[in-house]
């Protein structure tokens, strides 16, 4: 059995997968900044 964090580098191993993965992480952080900064006003 491999561990977790193995199979999922290996799953993200491909470069376009990854950067893919990573943009919708960045866009999910920058929605949450925006609607915060809304909040504010």
């Amino acid at each position: 059995m491999m561990n977790v964090r193995a199979y999922v580098e290996m799953k993200f191993d491909d470069s376009h997968l990854r950067s893919e993965f990573y943009s919708q992480i960045i866009h999910e952080i920058i929605v949450q900044i925006t609607l915060n900064e809304e909040g504010n006003f």
